[in-house]
């Protein structure tokens, strides 16, 4: 559970958190505030994926066993959680 911006509390899952964006917000059960993950956060995560996934080719190649491209999948969960997980949501705001 991910901590809500506007109270404070442990309400918004992991997966909600990863969904959401501007456009589909994620809603707090408790408060009823939006709030949403800034898709700088998803570019580093691919960035980061994507740099590792090359390094595993590169040692696949190099090996010539492609067993070292399932590497790609743990370089994944862990630019996943680096980046989109550890980082704290937006609050939005609405007028009232």
């Amino acid at each position: 559970m991910h901590e809500c911006p506007h109270c404070k509390h442990l309400t918004i899952t992991s997966l909600r958190k990863l969904c959401a964006t501007p456009l589909t917000p994620a809603l707090c059960p408790r408060c009823h505030g939006f709030s949403y993950l800034e898709m700088v956060h998803l570019l580093r995560a691919m960035i980061v994926w994507s740099l590792l996934t090359w390094v595993f080719i590169g040692i696949a190649l190099y090996q010539r066993m492609a067993i070292y491209l399932l590497g790609s999948v743990p370089a994944l969960l862990f630019a996943v959680d680096k980046f989109m997980l550890a980082p704290p949501l937006r609050a939005i705001v609405l007028p009232k």
